[in-house]
This record gives structure tokens, C-alpha cells and sequence, in this order.
């Protein structure tokens, strides 16, 4: 994940996917309660990891960055 800053970025996601989120969100929040994490903490990180998977899929087969 690249460490530059961060931006707003609205998006919107079905009902089911943002309780999915937020279930997620409550298990780790219960399992460390320390770090306070939230729905849309966990939605950014997911989003970042995949661009960057397809990112370097790309690099990898010759492809241009997305």
C-alpha cells in the first residue's frame, strides 16, 4: 500500500456488503479493542490491496499500470 496521503472518496456499496463490513469491523473491535477499527477502515484496505494485486498482475504480464 502506498504511503501518500489520503483522500475522500465516496462510493456506493449494497446494504449487505456495508453489514459485511461492519461485522468485520465489530469482530476485530472485539478481538482488540485497542485499535478502534471501522467498516470503512476495512473497505479502503480491501480496495487498496486488490488495485494493487491488479497492479502488479499487470506489471507482470507487460501490461500498463491502471
Amino acid at each position: 500500500m502506498c504511503k501518500s496521503k489520503n483522500v475522500p472518496f465516496m462510493i456506493y456499496i449494497p446494504k449487505i456488503y456495508r453489514d459485511k463490513l461492519r461485522v468485520l469491523a465489530a469482530e476485530r473491535n472485539l478481538s482488540h479493542p485497542d485499535e478502534g477499527l471501522s467498516a470503512a477502515r476495512i473497505g479502503r484496505d480491501i480496495i487498496v490491496q486488490h488495485l494493487d494485486s491488479i497492479t502488479q498482475e499487470g506489471l507482470a504480464h507487460g501490461q500498463q499500470k491502471v
